[in-house]
């Protein structure tokens, strides 16, 4: 739904940042016997992982963002999405392909993420 609307890109990174907080809250303080989010998918295969591959190549502008953003786009909200998955336990197998996109946004390097979610190898890039 929200490739249909005029700012696209950010209501996509706005949703996928919002789930990612809720799946590490989730994480942190549910019962082991509970399912992770991270891990979680419906029957006909939707999850958090596969949005995190969907997203994947327009935050690493290895291809543009084919929908409406009528408005300019703040890219250092990647920073924070790709830190907190780099950090998810559940995906430790794409942590330095995730910290890689979250150190290659613009500002990365001061951003509050350094202090919030540190990545495991801080090369200070921009």
């Amino acid at each position: 739904m929200e490739d249909k609307r005029t700012k696209s890109q950010s209501y996509h990174t706005f949703c996928t940042h919002s789930l990612l907080l809720l799946a590490t809250v989730c994480e942190r303080f549910a019962a082991p016997a509970i399912p992770s989010l991270f891990t979680y998918q419906t029957t006909d295969g939707r999850g958090l992982r596969k949005v995190m591959d969907w997203l994947t190549p327009y935050a690493n502008r290895s291809r543009p963002w084919p929908f409406n953003q009528v408005t300019g786009f703040n890219a250092s909200i990647y920073t924070t999405i790709y830190r907190m998955a780099a950090a998810a336990a559940p995906w430790a197998n794409m942590s330095v392909v995730y910290e890689q996109v979250a150190y290659d946004q613009p500002g990365a390097a001061s951003s509050r993420d350094n202090l919030l979610y540190p990545g495991k190898s801080h090369r200070g890039n921009r």
